[in-house]
C-alpha cells in the first residue's frame, strides 16, 4: 500500500515539474491506450526529399520539379551552338591572291639619218639629170609607219638646191627648197622596212666637183598609224594564278554560293591600240547550270583609268578540289607574230604603255556547301560534375535517365546525323544518336550517372552528307533530360539523424531527484515509436541509447516500442541520458512520391500510467 502511495506521490510531483516544463499534455490512466502525448517529438522525413534535391542541384542546375507521384524533376540546357561563322567566313579565304598587275610599254624609235658621200658634180651652178638613189632602213621594231604629218629633208656639204623633183619609194611627193635644202612631204607616205629616196633631177649650185648628201626625216613627224613588232605585248597566265585553299576548309567545304561580288578589272591604255582579254574559271560556275565563268573583255584607249567588272552573283565557287584557278589572256587587238597596229597620232620617242589590274572585289557569300564529313567537339556547358562528394547520390543508381535532344537547324539545308557521346576511362559511348531527319531523339543517360566517372567528357559530333548552310546561320541543340525517381540504393544510406535535446527524459536540477526516484519504482519502462509513412519509402530506424543500438521493426505495426527497464538504473546514474535517432534507407528499389510523408513520433511510458514526450534535435 505503501508503494502505491510513494508512486502516486512521485506522479504527482513529475507532473508538477513537467507542468512547469510546459508539455502541453500527460496521459495518466489506469488502463491507458497507447498514444503519444502531446508534446512528443514528431520527426519528418520529408526534408530527406529536400536533401536529395540539393544533391541533385550539384548536377543538374536550374532543374525544376515537373511531377510529385512519381517524383521527377527535369533538366534542360544548350549543349551545341555552332555558328557558320565558326566554320567558314570570307575572311578565311584569301581572295587576294588573286591580285594581278601588269604593265607594258613600248618606245617609238626615230628615223636614222643616213648620207651618201662623194658624189660627183660639176662646180658652178648647173641642173643634173643623172638619178641618186638613197635608202634607209626603218629600226628593227617599227615595221612600217604611215605618216600623218612629216618632212623628209635632202642637205649637201658644198652644194646648195634651188630645185629638184624626188620620188619617195617610187611615189611622187611634193618638194620644196627651203635654205638651200630639199623638204619633201611624206603626208601619207609609209615607211617600209627599206625606203628609197630617188632624187630624179635637181638645180644646184656647187663650189667643188663632188658632194655629200644627207637624208634625215624632220623630228616632229607624226604617225598616224605603226606596225610594231616586239615580243611580250601579251599575257597569259592559264595555269599559274590560282588560290590554295587553306587545308581546314578543304575538307569541309565543297562550293562557296556567292551573294554578291565581282571580278573588276582596271586599266589605263595608251597604247593606241585595244586590248582583249578572256577571262576563264573552272572554279567559278553559274548557280544552277554550271556554266564555269568565261567572259570577254575589251580595254579601249583611255587617258585616265577605267574599270570594267564581271558579276559574281548567283555564281559559286568549287573548291572541293583545294584550289580556285583563274585564267586570263589579254593581248593587243590583231596581235599576230609579234606585231601590233598602233593607230592615233605617235611621234618618234614616244613612249606608250598599257597598265592593267585584276582582283576580287566585296565578295559576299551566300552560303556554303559542305562535302560528307564530320566535325565535332566539346559540350562546354557541363551536364554531369562528378568531381565532388554526392552524399547519398553516391549509393544511388538510376534506372532510367531519359534524355531529349532537340535540334535547331537556322539557314541550314541538308541531313545531319548528330551524336552525343561520354567519353571517360577511354571509351567513347554513344549516348544520343539522331536519324538524318527530324528534330527530336531519345537517348538514356542512367548509365553515365551510375557509372560516376570522375573523368567524364561529354562530346558531339555532326555527320552531314552535304549541307547547304547560309551565311549567318547556326545549328544549336538543347538537351532535356527528366530525373524520375525511380532509383536503386546500392548501399544503406543515413539520410537523417537526430539526438535527444539534452536528457531524453528532460531532467534537470529541479526535477531530476523526483524522476530519478519514479524511474527505481517503475516496473515498467518503455520508449515507444509511431510512424505514419505515405511517402512510399521503407526506411529503416535505429535507435541509439549510449553505445546501445536498436533497429525498430515495424513489420507488424506502426506503433512500436522498446522495453528500458533494464537500463533505468543507467538513466539515473547519468546526469544527461541522450538518445539518438538514424533514419536509414535501405538497399533496393523505390519511387518517391513527394505528395507523401512520413512522420515518427516518439515518446517514453513509465508503467502504463505516465507518458514523457522526448524531443529531439536534427543533426546535420
Amino acid at each position: 500500500m505503501r508503494k502505491i502511495f510513494v508512486f502516486g506521490l512521485m506522479i504527482i510531483s513529475i507532473l508538477i515539474v513537467l507542468s512547469a516544463c510546459n508539455v502541453e499534455k500527460v496521459n495518466v490512466k489506469a488502463n491507458p491506450k497507447v498514444q503519444a502525448p502531446v508534446g512528443a517529438t514528431s520527426l519528418s522525413i520529408n526534408e530527406f526529399i529536400g536533401n536529395f534535391e540539393d544533391e541533385l542541384q550539384k548536377n543538374f542546375p536550374s532543374m525544376i520539379r515537373v511531377n510529385s507521384n512519381p517524383l521527377t524533376y527535369r533538366y534542360a540546357t544548350d549543349i551545341i551552338n555552332i555558328s557558320t561563322d565558326e566554320l567558314f567566313t570570307t575572311g578565311d579565304m584569301d581572295f587576294s591572291q588573286f591580285d594581278f598587275n601588269q604593265n607594258i610599254s613600248v618606245s617609238i624609235p626615230s628615223i636614222p639619218e643616213v648620207s651618201l658621200d662623194g658624189i660627183p658634180i660639176f662646180p658652178g651652178a648647173g641642173t643634173s639629170t643623172i638619178p641618186i638613189e638613197i635608202t634607209f632602213d626603218n629600226p628593227n621594231d617599227l615595221v612600217s609607219a604611215t605618216i600623218n604629218e612629216g618632212t623628209l629633208i635632202l642637205s649637201a656639204d658644198n652644194l646648195t638646191f634651188s630645185d629638184a623633183t624626188v620620188t619617195f619609194n617610187s611615189n611622187d611627193v611634193n618638194t620644196s627648197i627651203i635654205d638651200g635644202n630639199i623638204h619633201v612631204n611624206l603626208k601619207d607616205q609609209v615607211l617600209n622596212g627599206t625606203n628609197t629616196v630617188s632624187l630624179n633631177e635637181f638645180d644646184y649650185n656647187s663650189t667643188t666637183n663632188t658632194f655629200n648628201i644627207n637624208v634625215s626625216v624632220s623630228s616632229d613627224t607624226e604617225f598616224k598609224q605603226i606596225v610594231f613588232k616586239k615580243e611580250g605585248l601579251n599575257f597569259n597566265n592559264s595555269g599559274s594564278n590560282e588560290i590554295i585553299v587553306p587545308e581546314e576548309i578543304k575538307e569541309l567545304v565543297d562550293r562557296i554560293n556567292l551573294s554578291s561580288g565581282e571580278l573588276e578589272f582596271r586599266w589605263l591604255n595608251g597604247m593606241n591600240v585595244d586590248f582583249n582579254a578572256n577571262i576563264s574559271s573552272t572554279s567559278i560556275k553559274a548557280s544552277g547550270t554550271d556554266t564555269p565563268l568565261n567572259s570577254n573583255q575589251v580595254f579601249t584607249k583611255n587617258t585616265d583609268y577605267s574599270t570594267s567588272v564581271i558579276d559574281l552573283s548567283n555564281k559559286y565557287i568549287d573548291v572541293s578540289s583545294g584550289k580556285i584557278n583563274l585564267d586570263f589572256d589579254v593581248e593587243p587587238a590583231g596581235y599576230l607574230n609579234d606585231e601590233v597596229t598602233l593607230n592615233g597620232l605617235i611621234k618618234q620617242g614616244d613612249n606608250l604603255s598599257f597598265d592593267f589590274s585584276l582582283g576580287f572585289k566585296d565578295i559576299i557569300i551566300e552560303s556554303i556547301k559542305t562535302k560528307n564529313t564530320t566535325f565535332s567537339g566539346k559540350i562546354t556547358s557541363g551536364i554531369f560534375n562528378f568531381d565532388e562528394e554526392f552524399g547519398i547520390l553516391d549509393n544511388v543508381n538510376f534506372k532510367t535517365l531519359p534524355a531529349t535532344l532537340i535540334i535547331n537547324k537556322e539557314g541550314i539545308e541538308g541531313n545531319l546525323n548528330i551524336s552525343l557521346l561520354a567519353s571517360y576511362s577511354g571509351t567513347s559511348t554513344p549516348v544520343i544518336s539522331t536519324g538524318s531527319s527530324g528534330n527530336e531523339f531519345t537517348g538514356d543517360f542512367s548509365s553515365i550517372f551510375n557509372e560516376k566517372p570522375d573523368n567524364l567528357e561529354m562530346l558531339y559530333s555532326i555527320q552531314s552528307d552535304g549541307l547547304t548552310i547560309e551565311s549567318g546561320s547556326s545549328i544549336s541543340g538543347n538537351i532535356q533530360i527528366d530525373i524520375p525517381i525511380d532509383i536503386t540504393i546500392t548501399k544503406e544510406s543515413t539520410v537523417l539523424s537526430y539526438e535527444s535535446e539534452g536528457d531524453m527524459l528532460g531532467r534537470n536540477d529541479e526535477n531530476r531527484e523526483s524522476i530519478n526516484e519514479a524511474l527505481n519504482m517503475v516496473e515498467n519502462f518503455k520508449l515507444f515509436f509511431k510512424v505514419e509513412d505515405t511517402i512510399g519509402v521503407k526506411f529503416k530506424i535505429y535507435l541509439e541509447l549510449n553505445e546501445n543500438k536498436y533497429q525498430i521493426d515495424f513489420s507488424s505495426g506502426n506503433i512500436q516500442s522498446i522495453d528500458l527497464g533494464n537500463i533505468a538504473k543507467n538513466i539515473v546514474e547519468s546526469d544527461v541520458y541522450k538518445v539518438k535517432v538514424y533514419v536509414t534507407l535501405p538497399v533496393g528499389d523505390y519511387s518517391l512520391n513527394s505528395d507523401g510523408k512520413m512522420d515518427i513520433n516518439l515518446w517514453a511510458a513509465l508503467d502504463s500510467d505516465l507518458n514523457i514526450p522526448i524531443k529531439l534535435k536534427g543533426q546535420e
